[in-house]
Parts: C-alpha cells; sequence; structure tokens
C-alpha cells in the first residue's frame, strides 16, 4: 500500500471511559468548574470542590470520564421502595458545541446506564444537565419516558 493512500485512511476513534481519579480534578477543573457553577451558581468554588472531592470514592455515586467530558450520576434509595433510583447530576463535555467531545458524553451514558442495572435500578433521571440533545439520547439508549412533577415553593425567596 502506498503511503498517500495509507494516509487517507482514517483510523475509527475508539472512545475509552474510565473511573473519575482525585487527579484527574486537577486536569479537568478548569473547564469544569465553570460549568458546574452554571449548574449550582449558589456554590462557591470551594464548595463544588469539596463535594466533588467528597464523591470520588463514593459507593452512591459514578463519578466517570473520558478524554474530553466528564459525567455523574447518584444512586438514591427510598426506604419504602425495594429499588434505588439513579439520578444523573450531570453529563458535561470540555467544548459542548465540538461534536466529537459531544459523542464522548453520549458514550457515558451507555456506562451509567449499565452501572444503574449493576446496582439494580429501575429507573434512571436523566437530562438534568446534560450536553447531549433528547433525540441522541433516545437513538442510543431507546425509548425515553417523561414524568411531570408537581412541588411548591414554601420557604420565600432570598
Amino acid at each position: 500500500m502506498n503511503t498517500a493512500v495509507a494516509e487517507k485512511i482514517e483510523t475509527p476513534h475508539t472512545i475509552t471511559s474510565r473511573n473519575f481519579v482525585l487527579p484527574d480534578w486537577t486536569d479537568t477543573r478548569n473547564w469544569l468548574l465553570p460549568r458546574l457553577k452554571v449548574r449550582w451558581p449558589h456554590l462557591q468554588d470551594i464548595q463544588i470542590d469539596g463535594w466533588l472531592r467528597s464523591i470520588i470514592d463514593g459507593r452512591d455515586f459514578m463519578l466517570i470520564r473520558t478524554d474530553n467530558a466528564v459525567a455523574c450520576a447518584q444512586m438514591v434509595k427510598d426506604s419504602l421502595s425495594p429499588v434505588p433510583e439513579v439520578v444523573e447530576k450531570f453529563v458535561i463535555a470540555k467544548d459542548a458545541d465540538n461534536k466529537d467531545h459531544v459523542a464522548e458524553c453520549l458514550h457515558l451514558y451507555t456506562d451509567l446506564v449499565r452501572w444503574a442495572k449493576n446496582v439494580g435500578a429501575r429507573v434512571m433521571t436523566i437530562e438534568q444537565f446534560t450536553d447531549v440533545q433528547h433525540e441522541a439520547l433516545a437513538a442510543r439508549l431507546g425509548r425515553v419516558f417523561e414524568r411531570k412533577t408537581m412541588f411548591l415553593r414554601v420557604a420565600a425567596k432570598g
């Protein structure tokens, strides 16, 4: 095979996910922290930092990453329910406008769903704070259901 032809053949980009460990916070902090502050604007940097460090090894959390995306989900147990529920906290791309970075987010959903099944959950709440479009999620994960939640504000703002 001649060199020019070999250079034109693109090798498929393999997305590899892994557990998010403490050194990953150093690597991702510059782009992840500002995005988390959008989600939780009432928190200071040090509070987000402390929360993230506290869940890294937590059994009730799944915190994973690729080179350009980070995902977090929490297992929630209701004492009256026989099974837990998994709730997405966030699935964020380094650059939300980069389709390859968003594809890495989509890849992380596959791992979150696998974890949810492994912990015995029957339901996983998604699209809480994500860079992945609804249509892409439905295409990857299957039918996505919608649940309406009613709530009452009981405290004055401020």
